[in-house]
């Protein structure tokens, strides 16, 4: 019953438009964090892989989509994961995509990439954005972004999407969580959608009603909704 109200909070996308469709991750579990480079279940793949199609058909249908924000209410949720593996699936279509660790605050997408073993940052933390590739055909992630509001290394977040715009076909950013930082939000206003991370299990509805209120007063696009199996 739970997650039936968090996806009727979140599954719709606004303003009337196509939605790119509440996902669930067919196989149960989050395959341990893993990506689709690695071996998954088949319907674990599929539901990546439909993901993707929807979002590429709003894309296609002149609604925008080239740019996301993947976003959740808690730690642990799964944005990582579902960050990496939509870059992933996209790339499997022909696109190029480029991957934002814009979590200043607990980042994660790095250590998703290296424990899976595909390529992530070398050496010290840098304070600099940088492109690094990630060995995925198709795929480049950016590291350093920093705490959205703030300049990172004399560079407004807003600047950098909009120059990496101009080298991928998609842009996917990962996220601190919406309950305890506003981080997300800030993001939000600098993409052309969110998409909604929910664990399915028994949920805070009091905390996912008011994200949603939030991005409601933002005027924000949230195109769908993954439940991540936790």
């Amino acid at each position: 019953m739970i997650n039936s109200k968090i996806g009727q909070l979140f599954g719709a996308a606004t303003n009337g438009r196509r939605s790119a469709r509440t996902v669930t991750d067919g196989s149960g579990a989050t395959q341990g964090a893993r990506l689709l480079t690695t071996d998954v279940s088949p319907e674990f793949a599929e539901s990546f892989r439909l993901l993707a199609f929807n979002l590429s058909a709003l894309h296609a249908s002149g609604a925008g989509m080239r740019s996301l924000l993947v976003a959740s209410a808690f730690h642990g949720d799964g944005r990582s994961l579902t960050t990496a593996n939509l870059a992933i699936a996209l790339a499997g279509e022909g696109a190029s995509v480029m991957v934002v660790d814009a979590d200043g605050r607990r980042p994660g997408l790095g250590v998703l990439l290296q424990g899976n073993g595909v390529a992530s940052p070398v050496g010290p933390p840098s304070p600099h954005p940088r492109v690094v590739p990630t060995g995925i055909a198709g795929v480049s992630a950016v590291y350093g972004l920093g705490v959205p509001g703030a300049r990172a290394n004399g560079i407004k977040p807003s600047a950098l999407l909009a120059a990496l715009e101009e080298e991928a076909d998609y842009i996917i950013l990962d996220s601190p969580p919406c309950a305890p930082y506003a981080d997300a939000f800030y993001l939000s206003q600098l993409v052309e959608g969110v998409l909604y991370v929910v664990r399915r299990k028994a949920q805070d509805f009091g905390a996912q009603q008011t994200i949603r209120d939030q991005f409601q007063r933002l005027g924000v696009r949230v195109v769908g909704t993954v439940f991540n199996q936790g």
